[in-house]
């Protein structure tokens, strides 16, 4: 049958071959809400730069970080006291060690990468370095250098073709897309051969956009299978 998935664990250890299971079964795979929810990740790949190869992702792929960093930048919070807002206002969890940590920029990125690049990554090939250990004085030195501190997971291909990633706070400048992708939004930007560069921000980060997702990628079975 036609599949369409919020779960990321399923699509991060076994992409290929559950892929490969639709393609010989002609049944479709839609996993847009596992990829950033309600941001149109890889709609955006497979669909506007179709014909193109993505050379490279970068993309600020979690809510909850994007918050405490822009908190600390604009508000002179503390990463504690940035943590502790985003809690009272549901935006992080009460153990938000995978988002903080990087974990779920980690998983986003894969899925991300295995799709629009054909990467065939887990998690564990990710390198990783989350939030937690950052400072006010980092944060609010960078803004003071003309820099934007965001978590930023980045994908890109070699010469030989492979693909490497990674998830890391990352200094970039204001006019870098990503840089202004502000509180808990997240932003997306593809750059391929012969398009260029292409960014896409925003997505309600919360269940009812994840449940938005789900229903696009069921109307768009239905519209393919339809016509």
């Amino acid at each position: 049958m036609n599949v369409v998935s919020a779960n990321k664990g399923p699509f991060i250890r076994a992409y290929r071959e559950l892929t490969g299971l639709a393609r010989e079964k002609n049944a479709s795979l839609k996993i847009s809400a596992a990829a950033a929810a309600a941001l149109p990740t890889i709609d955006v790949a497979e669909t506007c730069l179709a014909g193109a190869e993505i050379l490279k992702i970068e993309g600020v792929l979690n809510g909850t970080t994007n918050f405490i960093l822009t908190r600390m930048r604009t508000d002179g919070q503390s990463y504690e006291e940035a943590l502790a807002e985003a809690q009272a206002l549901g935006i992080a969890e009460t153990d938000p060690t995978l988002d903080v940590e990087g974990f779920d920029t980690a998983n986003k990125l894969a899925l991300i990468a295995n799709v629009c690049m054909n990467a065939d990554l887990t998690p564990e090939d990710v390198e990783r370095t989350g939030i937690a250990g950052v400072s006010l004085d980092e944060v609010q030195g960078a803004s003071a250098a003309g820099k934007i501190m965001r978590l930023v997971g980045a994908a890109e291909r070699d010469e030989a073709g492979r693909v490497s990633a990674r998830v890391a706070p990352t200094l970039l400048p204001p006019d870098h897309p990503l840089a202004g992708v502000e509180g808990a939004e997240k932003g997306i930007t593809y750059t391929s051969d012969t398009m260029d560069r292409v960014t896409v921000v925003g997505g309600k980060s919360d269940p009812r956009g994840a449940a938005a997702a789900l229903l696009k990628d069921l109307i768009n079975i239905h519209r393919h299978s339809s016509s």
